[in-house]
């Protein structure tokens, strides 16, 4: 329970969200899992991508999924974690799946492991019929 965490980023929990502190100009700011779009492992590091503007934290991605399931982060591939609710499209391409967050020139896509396929589609389809549009997954 007293054991820390071997990463450099420690994670304080501030009125039900998480914050993690990260370097910016040489200054520590902390950034709200609230605000997180998605999140993408680069080495030792993850990269948290909030509108607007991206952060690297050391701290592991498996770490964060775990603690962010329950809020709708969902990894769709080893090296990606996303903000579900803001998936746009599940598509297939000429190298597999993606998942699309945002629209136009602000659309991101994310890749999506063949062993995720499935349960992503599942997943996209409920939060589809919830939400009031049932579009099926682009297939």
């Amino acid at each position: 329970m007293g054991r820390k965490p071997r990463w450099n980023s420690e994670i304080v929990d501030v009125a039900g969200d998480d914050l993690i502190p990260v370097m910016r100009a040489g200054h520590l700011v902390p950034v709200a899992r609230s605000q997180v779009q998605w999140a993408q492992t680069q080495g030792d590091y993850v990269c948290l991508h909030v509108p607007g503007e991206s952060y690297l934290a050391r701290i592991p991605l498996t770490y964060l999924a775990e603690r962010w399931a329950e809020y709708g982060f969902v990894c769709t591939h080893r090296e990606y974690l996303v903000y579900f609710p803001l998936v746009t499209d599940l598509w297939r391409g000429p190298s597999g799946y993606n998942v699309r967050l945002g629209s136009g020139r602000d659309a991101v896509d994310i890749p999506v492991a063949r062993r995720r396929v499935e349960e992503l589609k599942q997943r996209w389809i409920h939060q589809r019929q919830h939400h009031g549009n049932e579009t099926p997954p682009t297939t």
